[in-house]
């Protein structure tokens, strides 16, 4: 990966099908929840002059977690074919900024990050991952 001169990267950069740029600090954090669920492949970051980024080391990540925690009860969430004739509880939900739902507990059990399995590509992370990130200052 090629920096534009002036550019930083970030604890945790973007997201996509092919996964995120993750920092070392982000990945021990993930993996003090998740130990061995996620993928990472180390990367390498060059500075736009090609020279080696100083800021530490990188990965891309694949959440690799699959977990079906979203209770529709009491929520907004569509489901994205509601005439399909799979039943309710696998039916694919349209989850959005401004949706309204809870996620069970129960079936997150413990976990910090992973793909809602009826929400397409969505990542969920866990409350308490999250300030773990917050604890460490986790940027991006």
């Amino acid at each position: 990966m090629i920096l534009e001169r002036g550019r930083r990267v970030y604890d945790y950069n973007g997201a996509s099908n092919s996964g995120f740029v993750v920092s070392q600090k982000f990945k021990d954090i993930v993996e003090e929840f998740d130990k061995d669920e996620h993928q990472f492949f180390q990367v390498e970051i060059l500075n736009g002059d090609h020279s080696p980024y100083a800021g530490g080391n990188y990965y891309l990540m694949h959440v690799r977690q699959p977990l079906d925690t979203i209770i529709t009860d009491g929520s907004d969430l569509q489901q994205v074919m509601p005439l399909s004739k799979e039943p309710e509880h696998k039916k694919n939900l349209h989850v959005g900024a401004y949706s309204h739902f809870t996620v069970s507990a129960e079936r997150v059990n413990g976990a910090g990050l992973w793909l809602e399995v009826r929400a397409g590509t969505h990542y969920f992370a866990s409350e308490a991952l999250l300030q773990r990130f917050k604890e460490e200052d986790v940027q991006g």
